[in-house]
């Protein structure tokens, strides 16, 4: 009998150290769902978030192409139609890359222009062209200096 009581003792010791472990278990399970919940809450809110202003940009593209029918005056050459239409056409990141690269690209020339006309540029020379436009030189020969002339030979 003092055997079977040992066995009892030890069977009901490990049953508790099982029963004891899995509460352990259950409740380390209930902390991570826990942190994990608290973890996810704020990614779904942002999914939300983000679903919703897609929804909107959405409507606003669409209402885009309803009042894209209208006609446009554009007084920059057309400037204004295609970067319209281009943006219609490209994401928002396409965008900024296209606008960058011709920020990068107006740069360059206004950087590069001046070297460029350097050596057709001269202002004086311009600016005596432009005199000779407005004030013509008589090419007509004047007949006091011929006599003037003769009469010296003599």
């Amino acid at each position: 009998m003092t055997s079977c009581t040992f066995l009892w003792k030890e069977h009901t010791n490990h049953c508790s150290s099982l029963q004891h472990d899995l509460e352990n278990q259950a409740e380390g399970s209930k902390l991570r769902i826990w942190k994990l919940r608290h973890l996810w809450k704020p990614l779904i809110n942002r999914e939300f978030t983000i679903s919703k202003s897609m929804s909107m940009a959405l409507e606003k593209m669409e209402n885009a192409k309803i009042f894209n029918d209208e006609p446009q005056v554009d007084n920059s050459d057309g400037l204004f139609l295609k970067i319209k239409s281009r943006s219609n056409k490209f994401s928002t990141s396409d965008v900024r890359v296209f606008i960058s690269a011709q920020e990068k690209k107006v740069e360059l020339l206004r950087s590069e222009l001046p070297k460029g006309l350097r050596d057709y540029l001269d202002p004086p020379r311009d600016i005596l062209e432009e005199i000779s436009k407005v004030f013509l030189v008589d090419k007509r020969l004047v007949k006091s200096d011929r006599n003037n002339n003769d009469n010296n030979i003599n």
